[in-house]
């Protein structure tokens, strides 16, 4: 690719973006990484940071959904600011966004975008070029932008394609242009091509035959024409594979974004004893680029079009298991995480760092499970009912304010179909917690309606906790309506229950919350 590296980097010189575009398979990702590593690495260029953000642009699972332009510039932000907390309206995350970045000499790749529409407003000239963005996606930019360098990523020529080849797969030297033209000179065919030749196939002629029969020689310089060649090329492949592992890799396709070890011995039935095979296995995935690694975050992942192809072939009932231990598996991490959060410091700079790695799973656990419930499924229905309120904290990080709404509500639609009344309870506290976020007079008037009820269900399931958190909001409603007497009434008693379950978060949280209602009052002293 020493032609478009030598292009881009031209580019660089008078671009603020660059924008690779093409087919699934067409090595727009590598392409994008080696240029950023060129750059990144060089001294004399001066680039302090390196963002990645994905941004599911080109997924096409019902679970998964693109980021929005406010996520991208929030996720970015708090790679830079990892303690800031981000404006809600998008106005003023927008000018805070371009306050954070201006002047700073990052790179900023973003993979997988949908179209230019997703992220145009990211793409504003700078006075001093000093940041550069690089972006992925399978389709051509819409409109020309001043910024932006547009480059659409081909296929590689034939020299390029057996380089490639016979560097994965040595021996194979002689047979290596009919297998290049078989891929249609597409990276990702050649690279899984490469790797099962070199470290499962014995019988190359077999290979090469198997792969005749999928794809089409007489269309083989069109290779427009055939975007799923990726896939046909896995598909031999997985032929290859024992029973066992092609169930073990069959399971991978749950995943909705990166995971890490914890994650794959939960999806693969496996305890502690049973690690080393466990690291064997996704070693062998990754020996066959059956499966990827990032380095920097420890995580493994799948191409996209392994995912699809995994996707298609897991047995239904495999696949229905396999959502019961995701769903759970993510409901646990995600009750971990905010109990982390919760407790300030290191740690809760460290738990915000590890959300962001696990939310894209913990959002597509909860979709799942939510279709499931929303079947008639109790299990399912219980998992729904604990999501928000085991993210309690740390869920307001990520979600729309409209979104965790409608997430509590079906949390308080379940809990009413199972009769389970105490969770519910919890529930309609959270609830009145969200509306009063909502900021209008009627909705915080009803929010101390379901602050009340929410209060006597936790008085009667002696859940003192709950019971302080519900008066502390109850005291922040009464304080955004201006009755600041009254909201200072409702602090003490949510005090008295912090301070008899010596919850010394809680507590500081009250009295933080004291201290501003008395400042109201004009009482500095107190």
């Amino acid at each position: 690719r020493k032609k478009e590296l030598d292009l881009l980097n031209s580019a660089i010189e008078k671009s603020d973006v660059l924008w690779l575009s093409g087919i699934m398979g067409i090595g727009k990702s590598t392409l994008a990484a080696k240029i950023i590593d060129q750059n990144y690495s060089n001294p004399e260029k001066g680039y302090t940071n390196l963002i990645f953000v994905d941004l599911k642009g080109s997924s096409k699972s019902k679970s998964t959904r693109a980021l929005t332009l406010d996520e991208v510039r929030a996720r970015i932000i708090n790679e830079l600011q990892p303690q800031t907390f981000m404006p809600t309206d998008t106005s003023r995350l927008s000018d805070f966004y371009k306050n954070i970045i201006s002047n700073k000499k990052i790179i900023i790749f973003l993979d997988n975008a949908r179209d230019d529409r997703q992220i145009s407003d990211l793409f504003y000239k700078q006075e001093q070029s000093k940041w550069l963005m690089v972006v992925t996606s399978r389709n051509r930019l819409e409109y020309n932008y001043d910024n932006v360098f547009n480059l659409e990523v081909n296929a590689l020529d034939k020299e390029d394609a057996k380089r490639l080849l016979e560097s994965l797969a040595p021996d194979i030297r002689d047979r290596s242009e009919e297998i290049v033209r078989l891929c249609k000179y597409l990276p990702l065919a050649i690279l899984w091509a490469g790797k099962f030749l070199n470290n499962k196939v014995d019988n190359y002629d077999s290979y090469i035959k198997k792969l005749k029969e999928k794809i089409d020689e007489k269309d083989c310089n069109s290779y427009e024409k055939h975007r799923n060649i990726a896939t046909e090329v896995i598909s031999v492949n997985y032929e290859y594979l024992s029973e066992d592992e092609k169930s073990a890799w069959l399971d991978l396709a749950i995943f909705d974004s990166t995971f890490n070890k914890e994650a794959l011995s939960s999806i693969w039935r496996l305890g502690e004893e049973d690690n080393e095979y466990r690291d064997q296995l996704i070693n062998h995935f990754l020996s066959l680029s059956l499966a990827e690694y990032n380095k920097s975050t420890e995580r493994y992942f799948l191409h996209s079009a392994a995912k699809i192809f995994t996707a298609e072939k897991i047995n239904p009932d495999r696949r229905e298991e396999n959502t019961i231990i995701y769903s759970t598996h993510f409901l646990l991490i995600l009750k971990d995480l905010n109990a982390q959060y919760t407790k300030g410091g290191a740690i809760f700079i460290k738990s915000r760092t590890l959300f962001d790695l696990e939310w894209p799973n913990i959002e597509s656990a909860y979709k799942l499970a939510r279709r499931k419930a929303s079947a008639g499924k109790d299990y399912f229905k219980i998992l729904i009912i604990n999501y928000p309120i085991d993210g309690f904290d740390i869920l307001s990080l990520r979600q729309e304010l409209d979104d965790r709404i409608d997430m509590i509500k079906t949390g308080i639609n379940m809990a009413n179909d199972l009769e389970m009344w105490n969770e519910k309870g919890i529930l309609e506290g959270i609830y009145g917690q969200a509306l009063r976020h909502k900021g209008s007079k009627s909705d915080i008037e009803i929010s101390i309606v379901l602050f009340e009820n929410a209060i006597k269900t936790a008085k009667s399931s002696k859940s003192d906790k709950w019971v302080g958190i519900h008066l502390n909001d109850k005291g922040n409603a009464h304080a955004t309506l201006g009755d600041y007497e009254q909201a200072i009434t409702e602090y003490n008693e949510a005090l008295k229950y912090f301070e008899a379950i010596k919850n010394d978060t809680g507590k500081s949280i009250v009295l933080n919350n004291l201290s501003r209602a008395y400042i109201d009052l004009g009482d500095t002293k107190k």
